[in-house]
C-alpha cells in the first residue's frame, strides 16, 4: 500500500501512516475478494490470483537491490518481526498437543468446552469458495450473524493455499491467526500515543503476548481481537495531532477503519460508542 501510495503522491508515508495502511489494506482486499467470490466463485479465484501475484511483484520491486533506498517504502522492521514471532509462538504452543482439527485444538487445547464459532468463518469461507449458498452456516447460525471480513482475509489467500494441498481448516484458521495479530501492531501505536519511547513500546506489546487472554483469542478465531485492534487504530488516528497527518486524513483513516472493525465484529459498534465523546473532547482542545 504505501508503494503505491508513493507512486500516486510522490511522498512516502508518516510512521503512524505507515501502520494504518498495513492494516487497512489486507481488509480491504479481503472486503473486495469477499463481494467478488460472492459473485461467482470463479472470478473470485481470479481476483485472489491476481491479488497475489500483484503483492509479490510490488514488493519486489519496491525492494530490488538495485533501486535508490531512498524510494523504498518505510517498514516497522522490528514491528513486523514482533508479529512474526508472536504468531510463531502462539502455533507452536498450540499444536504442541494437536487433535484432529486445527479449529477444535484452538477450542479445547486452553479452555474446553468452547461453542463453535471458530467454525463459522470456515464455513463461510468454504462455502463462497466452491460457490454454495452461504445462507445457513449450521445450527441456527446465519450468514448475517458473521461479519464478512475474516472470511474475505482468508478468500485472498485460498487459491494459493490450496493449490499447494493445504487443508481448508488449516488454512482458514491460519489466516484467521494472523489477522487476530493486528492487535500488535494497534497496541504498539498506542502505547506510542501514549508517550512510550519505541523500545519501551516494543517491550510492553511483547509482554503482552504471553498473557492467556490474548494467547486465547488470537487462536481461537472468533474475529474479537481483529474488530479491537481496527477500533484502536481508527481512535489513535483520530486523536494523534503529533502524527503528521493533516485533519481530514485523520478523518479519513479513522472512518475508515472505524467502518472496516465493524465488518471483523458487530460487537465493536459498544466500543465506537464510548470512544465517540472523547474524539469529540479532544478534536475541541481537551488533553
Amino acid at each position: 500500500a504505501q508503494v503505491w501510495r508513493r507512486r500516486i503522491t510522490g511522498v512516502g508515508s508518516t510512521a503512524t501512516e505507515a501502520i494504518l495502511l498495513g492494516a487497512a489494506t489486507p481488509a480491504l482486499l479481503g472486503y473486495g475478494a469477499f463481494w467478488v467470490y460472492f459473485l461467482h466463485p470463479l472470478a473470485g479465484q481470479i481476483f485472489s490470483w491476481l491479488v497475489m501475484v500483484g503483492i509479490v511483484g510490488t514488493l519486489a520491486h519496491a525492494f530490488r537491490p538495485w533501486g535508490d533506498p531512498r524510494q523504498r517504502p518505510e517498514v516497522h522492521g522490528k514491528l513486523i518481526a514482533l508479529t512474526a514471532v508472536a504468531g510463531l509462538f502462539y502455533l507452536a504452543v498450540l499444536l504442541a498437543f494437536p487433535l484432529h482439527k486445527f479449529t477444535d485444538t484452538a477450542s479445547q487445547r486452553f479452555q474446553p468446552g468452547m461453542p463453535g464459532d471458530s467454525e463459522i468463518p470456515r464455513i463461510f469461507t468454504e462455502r463462497l469458495y466452491i460457490g454454495m449458498a452461504p445462507k445457513k452456516i449450521g445450527g441456527d447460525w446465519l450468514s448475517s450473524d458473521r461479519p464478512p471480513l475474516q472470511s474475505g482475509v482468508a478468500l485472498v489467500a485460498m487459491p494459493v493455499l490450496r493449490s499447494l494441498k493445504v487443508d481448508f481448516d488449516v488454512a482458514c484458521a491460519t489466516a484467521g491467526v494472523w489477522f487476530q495479530l493486528l492487535w500488535i501492531p494497534a497496541v504498539w501505536l498506542l502505547l506510542r500515543w501514549l508517550g512510550l519511547m519505541e523500545r519501551e513500546a516494543h517491550a510492553a506489546t511483547g509482554a503482552l503476548v504471553f498473557t492467556g487472554f490474548l494467547l486465547f483469542n488470537s487462536v481461537f478465531v472468533w474475529p474479537k481481537l481483529a474488530g479491537g485492534a481496527l477500533v484502536l487504530l481508527a481512535f489513535v488516528a483520530l486523536v494523534n495531532a503529533d502524527a503528521g497527518l493533516t485533519a481530514r486524513s485523520r478523518v479519513r483513516w479513522g472512518g475508515l477503519l472505524a467502518a472496516l472493525a465493524t465488518l471483523a465484529h458487530g460487537g465493536v459498534m459498544l466500543s465506537l460508542v464510548a470512544l465517540l465523546p472523547l474524539v469529540l473532547w479532544r478534536w475541541r482542545g481537551g488533553r
